[in-house]
């Protein structure tokens, strides 16, 4: 039996098979390791966090910020806990990575894109009590961000889509 034929057989049969995510990560560390002097830095995307005590946000599982940054990210989290958009918390940076001739800023809007629909609902007040949405953080399996993140690079995210039932990406079949 080929490939083919046994995907056909998981798909009739309601299951499916998805890529291991240390081969999506090991893929990805693969992609970038050509950088030379050449290349332009042009930001960072990164995963953080929340350490806040407030129950409504410490209570959330898989809840991550995805975000973008012209600076190193440990220069832009300094002041996350007066800072609306980290939920005037704490923050742990669970991943990052440095964009080289590219855009950072839209890699960072299509990661917001596909995972758009587990976007966090959350009005956050500031110090002088001024009400914001932040729009970055989205409730989603750190590992499925890190696949997504590959898969982007890749070119092949256009066969993807995130199921947020099964808490997965599943491959799009036609």
């Amino acid at each position: 039996m080929d490939i083919t034929q046994i995907e056909k057989n998981l798909y009739k049969n309601g299951k499916v098979v998805t890529q291991n995510v240390d081969k999506v990560i090991e893929e990805f560390t693969e992609t970038f390791s050509g950088i030379t002097e050449e290349d332009e830095e042009s930001g960072h995307i990164y995963i953080l966090k929340s350490e806040s005590e407030k129950e409504d946000i410490a209570s959330l599982e898989n809840l991550y910020k995805i975000g973008y940054s012209s600076t190193s990210v440990h220069q832009r989290i300094k002041n996350a806990e007066n800072e609306p958009t980290y939920l005037m918390a704490p923050v742990k940076i669970e991943s990052s990575w440095t964009c080289y001739n590219m855009s950072a800023q839209k890699f960072e809007q299509l990661i917001h894109r596909f995972f758009g629909h587990t976007c966090l609902e959350i009005d956050v007040f500031d110090e002088k009590g001024i009400r914001h949405t932040p729009r970055e953080w989205f409730i989603v399996p750190i590992e499925a961000i890190e696949q997504v993140i590959a898969l982007i690079i890749s070119g092949e995210i256009v066969n993807y889509r995130y199921d947020k039932e099964e808490e997965k990406i599943l491959q799009i079949t036609s």
